[in-house]
């Protein structure tokens, strides 16, 4: 059954209202930038952390539990002690990935907050956030595409920023008679509510997939929208691939997806000019000091880009977190996914812990080729959906 989210009050929808500023930030502060506001969201995200790692000292959050809530907690705890130590080492603590791996510690305020959650009023709260979030990534895709009316800053970087990449990326539109229909030949994929056209995508396409799975059509439609006319190429391809990989039992479906899927994908990667992958084979290992590559092998460096020449995100994320924050990473996802198979015998809301984790795999699986999992605001979904699964796999009963 869906979340209905008639059931949110008004005091709930202005607070998620503030809740999708804070979470769009990276695109709001384009309407007006300003050096006093542009890193607002990290001051907001350091006192929320503070706050977080002081919960995680009350021991109250962890009494009548089952093992798996305190097992989960050290986990998250030891991914942002890694996080700290591989900075002092390699000097990170200003890198984009030291902000990404120290938000796991928000799990702590995350899971107290779940623990007083109803699951109908949670999932309603996300479906409500998710649109709110797509309806003002979708105001600066047609401001800047179609209405031009100056209202987001883009192009080059504001000057007090420094020497930064642009923030927006034309490409060829790949929709056909785009001519006639009216539309422009080139579009701006411009940088969206996660700060780049990689990582927006991705958060759409992954919101189009959860909506998918909950049967929000609503929703799905307006990310599918998005997709189609402004999407990155692996976003698209991955959302595809989903909708084939949840349909698989449906003959005429997959038999449709199965035919047109090629045929798209190359269309799409000849408009998009894509002509070769060779780049993609193209991996370098740049360490000139053995025990300076240990370290990163074992600790990781917690920078953006390592020392790694390469195309393939997945080995530069390898070589940010090492193999003990990989580890403890993919112990955290596994975790999560033997809950998600347990959900669906024992919750009313089954499928939409279904489609939470459909949602964390389809950031992931976009990392392949562009940094979208561990990105601000994209990691904080993750996040609050593993630590509201690990308060509802507690055995105290929540909704009583």
């Amino acid at each position: 059954m869906n979340a209905n989210t008639n059931q949110l009050s008004i005091i709930n929808r202005l607070a998620l209202v503030l809740v999708s500023v804070f979470i769009c930030w990276k695109l709001l502060r384009l309407i007006s930038p300003s050096p006093y506001f542009w890193g607002l969201h990290l001051y907001i995200l350091a006192a929320a952390l503070i706050i977080s790692l002081l919960i995680s000292l009350n021991s109250s959050i962890y009494k009548k539990s089952n093992t798996s809530l305190p097992v989960t907690s050290i986990l998250f705890g030891l991914f942002v002690f890694l996080a700290i130590i591989r900075s002092l080492i390699f000097d990170s603590f200003y890198d984009v990935y030291f902000v990404s791996a120290i938000t796991f510690g928000l799990y702590f305020l995350f899971l107290k907050i779940s623990l007083g959650l109803e699951e109908r009023k949670f999932f309603a709260g996300i479906d409500y956030l998710m649109a709110l979030i797509l309806l003002i990534n979708f105001t600066q895709l047609i401001d800047i595409n179609f209405l031009e009316t100056g209202l987001y800053f883009y192009g080059e970087m504001p000057k007090f920023i420094g020497d930064m990449g642009l923030t927006d990326h034309r490409v060829r539109s790949f929709i056909p008679f785009n001519a006639e229909l009216g539309l422009p030949p080139d579009v701006v994929r411009v940088s969206g509510v996660s700060g780049s056209a990689y990582a927006s995508s991705a958060l759409v396409a992954a919101i189009g997939i959860y909506s998918y799975v909950i049967k929000n059509k609503k929703l799905f439609y307006f990310a599918l929208l998005q997709l189609l006319l402004f999407s990155v190429l692996t976003s698209l391809l991955v959302f595809m691939g989903f909708l084939l990989f949840l349909n698989r039992k449906n003959l005429n479906v997959i038999s449709l997806l199965v035919i047109t899927f090629p045929f798209f994908a190359f269309f799409v990667m000849k408009q998009r000019g894509v002509d070769e992958i060779a780049p993609w084979l193209d991996n370098t290992l740049l360490y000139t000091d053995f025990s300076q590559f240990t370290l990163a092998l074992v600790f990781g460096e917690g920078r953006w880009n390592p020392q790694v020449n390469t195309e393939i995100r997945y080995i530069e994320d390898f070589f940010s977190f090492g193999i003990i924050g990989t580890a403890i990473f993919l112990i955290i996802m596994l975790n999560y996914n033997k809950f998600i198979k347990s959900s669906v015998m024992i919750h009313y809301h089954h499928n939409y812990y279904y489609a939470s984790w459909m949602f964390i795999l389809v950031l992931f699986l976009t990392t392949f080729h562009y940094h979208t999992f561990f990105i601000f605001p994209n990691l904080l979904f993750v996040i609050f959906f593993i630590a509201f699964a690990a308060a509802r796999n507690n055995k105290i009963p929540l909704d009583s």
